[in-house]
C-alpha cells in the first residue's frame, strides 16, 4: 500500500497497539471522504460506506475479518445511466510488513491466501484504505442497467451477435446475389 499519498478514507492503526487478542472496530466514511472516493473510483456517488472488522496480530502479520456495506451509484457501462449498487460482503485480509527482499524482476507464485494480502510499512496499517480498495474490488467491473438492451435497441444499436463479421459478410453476400 503506497502511503506517500494521503488516502481519502484513512484510518491508521499502529502495529504497537494491535495485540494478539481480537479487537473490534467500526469504520464509516464521512461525506467529504465519500465524495473524494467516488471521484477517485469514477463513481457517480457513494451514498454510504461502512465496515465492521475484527483484527489481531500474529507476529508481524495482522489478520482482519469483517464485513463491508456500501451503497454506490455506478454508471451503466453500456448506456451511461446511473445504476444503484448495494454492497454487503464479508472480507478477510492479511497485512504483512513490506519486504526489502522483493524485486520487480523476480516472478512470484501466489497462493489463494496471498490474494488477500496487503503490505504495510512504518508499523502503520491503514484499515480505511484497505476498506476503500475492497469496495472497488467487489463492485461490478461492467455494471449493466436492467433496461440497457431495450434502450440500446431503441437507439439503433445492433446487438453484438448480429454485428459479428459473419453476419455482415452474409448481408454483403445477399446484396451482391440480388444484383
Amino acid at each position: 500500500m503506497d502511503t506517500s499519498v494521503s488516502p481519502e478514507f484513512s484510518r491508521i492503526f499502529s502495529l504497537n497497539h494491535i495485540s494478539e487478542q481480537a479487537q473490534h472496530t467500526s469504520l464509516q466514511a464521512n461525506d467529504i471522504e465519500k465524495l473524494a472516493l467516488a471521484k477517485r473510483f469514477s463513481l457517480k456517488a457513494i451514498d454510504s460506506l461502512e465496515a465492521d472488522l475484527d483484527f489481531y496480530r500474529e507476529g508481524t502479520t495482522v489478520i482482519a475479518h469483517g464485513q463491508i456495506r456500501a451503497s454506490v451509484i455506478q454508471n451503466c457501462s453500456a448506456t451511461g445511466l446511473p445504476l444503484p449498487i448495494t454492497v454487503d460482503e464479508d472480507f478477510s485480509l492479511h497485512f504483512k510488513p513490506e519486504g526489502n527482499d522483493q524485486t520487480t524482476e523476480e516472478e512470484i507464485e501466489l497462493s489463494p491466501d496471498d490474494c488477500d494480502t496487503l503490505f504495510y510499512n512504518n508499523n502503520r496499517i491503514d484499515f480505511g484504505e484497505a476498506i476503500a480498495e475492497t469496495l472497488l474490488l467487489v463492485l461490478p467491473a461492467f455494471p449493466r442497467h436492467p433496461d440497457a438492451d431495450q434502450i440500446l435497441k431503441q437507439a439503433g444499436v445492433i446487438p453484438e451477435e448480429k454485428a459479428s463479421p459473419f453476419s455482415i459478410l452474409k448481408k454483403l453476400q445477399e446484396k451482391t446475389a440480388n444484383k
